[in-house]
């Protein structure tokens, strides 16, 4: 799949998971993950490059945004033309992509910095979006939505990283039944919040209370479920 290669790539070097659950929704958002996905319809592009009748300067200053981030200044298209090339890859290899990805946002330092050590996927997202993609639109509702993208990247790899070669010192909690209810508070006396619908769902964990309610993460705030119907998985480092 290409977005598990995305994030084993990302993951080696970040090594916390709400960093790059908070990049992989970006990306998801930029480019639906194809790195060969382009901002203009014209026909032949990828074709062109593929069978090398496009060259480095008509690539890089042709004005389309490119692959799984969407670069579009030229002296970023050309960083990126000259990496693969020092890979012997294409510029449309998903690899050379996610590598040169890692590559750039590394000399980005407050984001990558943030990325290592972010408690929450929303504040990886939002640094990402707000100073390493950097759209026209950064409103509330695109700041939501990417969260949203990068918690299914979370539930997708975030669960299971024993079974994939990584570990980390993170700890989830995952619902053990359907209709899980989220209260504002450690116990049943609390309001209810919203359900989590599905067995399996994890969140970050933030706390347990000592009753055996834990803090959870959501998107906005930190909310609160019944250890009944919830288990905690560590993830400590190897």
């Amino acid at each position: 799949m290409t977005d598990s290669l995305i994030w084993d790539v990302l993951y080696e070097d970040i090594q916390n998971l709400c960093g790059v659950a908070g990049i992989m929704g970006n990306l998801e958002a930029e480019s639906g993950l194809n790195p060969e996905a382009i901002s203009k319809k014209i026909p032949n592009y990828i074709q062109n490059l593929k069978n090398g009748s496009y060259t480095r300067d008509q690539f890089i200053y042709d004005g389309v945004a490119f692959g799984i981030a969407q670069w579009l200044y030229w002296s970023r298209k050309a960083a990126l033309w000259d990496y693969a090339e020092s890979q012997h890859l294409p510029v449309y290899s998903l690899q050379a992509q996610a590598e040169f990805l890692l590559k750039e946002i590394k000399t980005y330092k407050t984001v990558y910095n943030t990325l290592r050590t972010a408690g929450s996927v929303k504040e990886a997202s939002d640094i990402v979006l707000t100073k390493y993609e950097k759209p026209a639109n950064i409103s509330d509702a695109v700041k939501e939505k990417r969260t949203k993208l990068g918690y299914k990247y979370l539930n997708l790899y975030g669960i299971i990283p024993a079974e994939r070669g990584i570990f980390t010192n993170f700890s989830i909690v995952r619902t053990t039944v359907d209709n899980v209810l989220i209260r504002c508070g450690n116990g049943k006396e609390y309001s209810v919040i919203s359900k989590i619908k599905a067995k399996g769902t994890a969140y970050p964990l933030v706390a347990t209370a000592e009753n055996g309610w834990h803090a959870i993460q959501l998107e906005k705030s930190v909310e609160w479920v019944s250890g009944e119907f919830t288990e905690v998985i560590r993830f400590d480092r190897d």
